[in-house]
């Protein structure tokens, strides 16, 4: 039965117990068995350590990476057998199906243009379209000097 290959990721973490240079044959692992199965490698996250949000299997560490790649749906379990068989050194990972991102066409076009970035708020053209104030200065001067002639009749001097 030959089926059409579906895309598919592995998010893994590796035990913090292997050290830095085994990782990643841990991680070769889980490349050679999708090859074996006859499934093409899409992209490579290279495992990171990372502390982890809660304990696992006693461990706050644990290097985490993952993989894409296209495999036959069929041929999947059996990945998933090979993965359960190196538990000492992958205690978890998550495999999950994706799909491509299907791009729609606009069915409206843009009809009102973006502003850009140096256009001014609306309330700052209401401000620069009021006439300008013109200086109040023998206003201000009259109401000072009215203002020191109440005091005085208040104060009583």
């Amino acid at each position: 039965m030959d089926t059409e290959q579906r895309k598919y990721e592995i998010a893994y973490l590796i035990s913090p117990e292997v050290s830095d240079e085994e990782v990643f044959g841990e991680a070769g692992k889980i490349t050679t068995a999708i090859q074996d199965r006859g499934g093409l490698i899409d992209r490579i996250e290279e495992p990171k350590k990372r502390r982890l949000a809660f304990m696992i299997k006693n461990f706050r560490n644990g290097f985490f990476g993952w993989t894409t790649f296209s495999m036959a749906p069929e041929k999947l379990a059996e990945f998933k057998k090979t993965i359960d068989a190196s538990a000492k050194t992958i205690f978890r990972y998550l495999i999950t199906e994706t799909e491509k991102l299907r791009v729609m066409p606009q069915k409206y076009p843009r009809l009102v243009a973006r502003p850009k970035i140096s256009d001014a708020p609306k309330h700052y053209e209401y401000a620069a379209k009021q006439p300008p104030v013109e200086s109040a200065g023998a206003e201000e001067k009259m109401n000072i000097e009215e203002l020191d002639k109440k005091l005085e009749e208040i104060l009583g001097k």
